[in-house]
């Protein structure tokens, strides 16, 4: 079998990873991987009783075209390895967030106020920049470039009703720093966009389509438009089509595993420039230890 030239792990969950203050020697040295960790920063106060709430890794194969020439674990702060060097406007990206979601919320936006830095300090997000090589290029030259975004996206947690806000906050970011790679005409840029979104596509998604009461929620709403824009693809329906009971998250605690009871809502999004590169993306449900299952596509050598 070929060793996957990029892990991407999240729900780095305590007591392993309680802000990084346990991470050990055999956790981020893999032999063969190179590993970057994003956890909880001590800013994030409101995360203080919950230690190991959240965390992401990437783990790249060393000796591999896939070494990353930057990283980074910030989505607001001014001063970027890869993200444009310019001031993160809070007033102007309140503005843009409220005009697309006001009154699309059960409260007010403005009564329960999360800032946009806490929102970034969760430990929710790694993004690689990577050299790679389209078309008949010549094998040494590396002409593109290609971000990969590994994001564990915050669940809109029913018993407290500021963490949708708090969600679609992050969605937001994201978003913003996907179109700026997009948009940015200095250079040729891709984007690939993994992790657990934290919310199921449509009702082919969900183990009953009877019981998806949030087709209209504001979760699948963002995911839905920003499927639309045409510039990422989920990769799994693109190569398996409409096929039913694919899911990679199950309510272990009433053994969804076993009966198959559950939903998808763990994604790989990939720049549509790069489907035709892509042999294959699928499930690894017989892999255990979670409550999710791992997803996985292959490309060609070329990239």
């Amino acid at each position: 079998m070929v060793k996957p030239i990029l892990y991407a792990f999240k729900k780095l969950n305590y007591p392993y990873f309680p802000s990084g203050s346990s991470l050990t020697e055999w956790m981020a040295f893999v032999p063969g991987y190179t590993s970057y960790f994003s956890f909880p920063s001590s800013e994030a106060n409101h995360l203080t009783h919950n230690s190991g709430y959240s965390g992401v890794a990437t783990f790249v194969r060393e000796n591999s075209n896939g070494r990353p020439w930057a990283t980074e674990v910030t989505l607001v702060n001014d001063v970027s390895e890869i993200f444009a060097k310019d001031l993160f406007d809070h007033l102007e990206e309140d503005s843009l967030f409220e005009k697309r979601w006001s009154g699309k919320f059960k409260w007010n936006i403005d009564d329960d106020h999360v800032s946009w830095r806490q929102v970034d300090r969760e430990g929710r997000c790694i993004v690689t920049k990577h050299a790679i090589r389209i078309g008949d290029t010549d094998a040494s030259h590396f002409n593109e470039w290609l971000y990969i975004f590994n994001l564990y996206c915050p669940r809109n947690d029913s018993s407290r009703p500021d963490r949708e806000l708090f969600q679609l906050k992050f969605y937001h970011l994201v978003e913003r720093r996907i179109r700026a790679l997009f948009d940015d005409s200095s250079s040729c840029n891709h984007v690939i966009v993994v992790g657990d979104f934290n919310t199921a596509h449509g009702p082919i998604d969900v183990y009953n389509d009877v019981e998806f009461s949030y087709l209209g929620s504001n979760s699948r709403i963002w995911l839905q438009e920003l499927l639309n824009q045409g510039k990422l693809v989920d990769a799994f329906r693109h190569m398996n089509g409409d096929v039913t009971g694919a899911f990679t998250c199950w309510n272990t605690q009433i053994g969804g595993r076993h009966t198959n009871y559950g939903s998808r809502i763990d994604y790989i999004l990939v720049d549509r420039r790069l489907c035709p590169y892509m042999h294959h993306c699928s499930h690894l449900t017989k892999v255990d230890g979670s409550d999710h299952c791992p997803v996985i596509a292959q490309f060609d050598d070329q990239i």
